[in-house]
């Protein structure tokens, strides 16, 4: 039997799996600069934390949510997202009071039952931030900026910045309410979705695909303390140079959002083109049974991002090529080549080889295949004299040299680490 991946779930490997750790080790470069924590939380959850938090009408747990009943009768379910598993923690652990900030950041697996589309799969890795205890507009610029620095030092810079404001408890109804009279005006022309969402969750409608530019010109009408912190918003992002647009349609897909939302787009990606989103949820910790505690965060999709570099090629390639060592012969002289392989490696020099039931011949070609700069060759007559045979593979020279300057020589010509 010939076994194949689940449709949606894929392997990820070669260039694809360099740009994903690139992005990764970027990531926490920025988050270690900001003073992020990095938090991991569990790939399982149960059900009912998704039910709460991000709302039984939106399409994830319509339509989306991998729930199963594990052995005992529990309803579980895989994470689709990761703001809630961080608000659980946060939480259980009582973590407002074991840090002096209170910022954390996560890398991880989702899961969700989407139909597979352009950089959009069930399975997707996320990198995610959550920043508690602020209430400040600073706390929102600083989430945006940060989001924006990890983009654009993965070297992707046709970005476009998109924001809004969902208002406050006070003012929300303001806007479901006109909302809710386009949604009766057009409901015939509606689609399925929106017929289906008018009463329990009207916003989402800004955000269908089919209905939402009915939307384009409805006017947010925010309370004078939300509007005054939505212009504090823009003036921040102005002031540190950030290029935005204000979009009347984004709302965001998860119930838990208050106030500000954001996205970050690229053209790169066609209609597919969200790349980060986030905002800020207020009322999120209290709902899900802690002290009332204003947060804001964001999530970027690791594998859109990913995508991106491949299409334009912006990661920057490796800065070294590996040592390969070729050694043939007798078992003592295979043994003095394996040596040599450790020791340069445990000098932090990128080495390959150890194909040493090969003939020279056949070990050549991999040095060439992998790419090396350098081959160290290693036969029964260098073993005796205990040498090797350094060769230069783009000037195609070589000499003797002894073990003990080996690693120095390499090092010298930046080869190596």
């Amino acid at each position: 039997m010939r076994y194949q991946s689940i449709k949606g779930f894929r392997d990820i490997f070669g260039s694809n799996a360099k740009n994903f750790i690139f992005i990764e080790n970027t990531a926490r470069k920025i988050f270690r600069k900001y003073n992020y924590q990095e938090i991991r939380t569990p790939l399982v959850e149960s059900a009912e934390l998704f039910l709460r938090s991000i709302g039984e009408t939106t399409d994830i747990v319509e339509k989306e949510l991998y729930v199963f009943e594990d052995k005992g009768k529990r309803r579980i379910a895989l994470r689709p997202e990761g703001t809630a598993c961080v608000v659980r923690a946060y939480i259980e652990n009582n973590l407002s009071q074991k840090y002096a900030t209170q910022s954390f950041f996560y890398i991880g697996q989702m899961f969700r039952q989407d139909r597979p589309q352009a950089g959009r799969f069930r399975e997707f890795s996320q990198i995610g931030c959550e920043y508690f205890g602020n209430t400040s507009v600073y706390a929102d610029i600083e989430v945006i900026l940060l989001a924006k620095e990890i983009i654009e030092r993965c070297n992707v810079n046709d970005i476009k910045i998109e924001i809004n404001s969902l208002g406050c408890e006070k003012c929300r109804p303001t806007l479901v309410s006109s909302v809710k009279n386009i949604l009766r005006k057009e409901f015939n022309m509606l689609c399925d979705d929106c017929k289906r969402r008018m009463e329990k969750n009207p916003l989402r409608a800004l955000d269908c695909k089919v209905d939402g530019k009915k939307f384009s010109d409805i006017k947010f009408v925010l309370c004078d303390i939300c509007n005054s912190e939505f212009e504090k918003l823009k003036t921040g992002l102005s002031n540190a140079g950030v290029d935005f647009a204000v979009s009347n349609t984004l709302v965001r897909g998860l119930d838990y959002y208050t106030k500000t939302v954001f996205e970050i787009k690229s053209g790169v990606l066609g209609s597919q083109n969200s790349v980060c989103a986030g905002g800020r949820y207020d009322n999120l910790v209290k709902d899900l049974g802690g002290a009332p505690t204003p947060a804001v965060g964001f999530a970027i999709g690791t594998d859109r991002l990913a995508e991106i570099i491949e299409k334009t090629s912006c990661r920057k390639q490796e800065e070294y090529y590996p040592v390969f060592v070729a050694a043939f012969g007798n078992d003592k002289t295979l043994e003095y080549g394996f040596n040599i392989l450790r020791e340069l490696r445990d000098a932090g020099i990128v080495s390959a080889g150890g194909y040493f039931t090969k003939s020279l011949k056949a070990q050549m070609r991999i040095a060439n295949t992998v790419g090396s700069k350098y081959a160290v060759i290693i036969g029964d007559e260098e073993n005796k004299k205990k040498v090797v045979v350094l060769r230069d593979m783009t000037a195609k020279s070589q000499k003797e040299v002894i073990p003990q300057t080996l690693i120095t020589m390499i090092k010298n010509t930046d080869s190596g680490d």
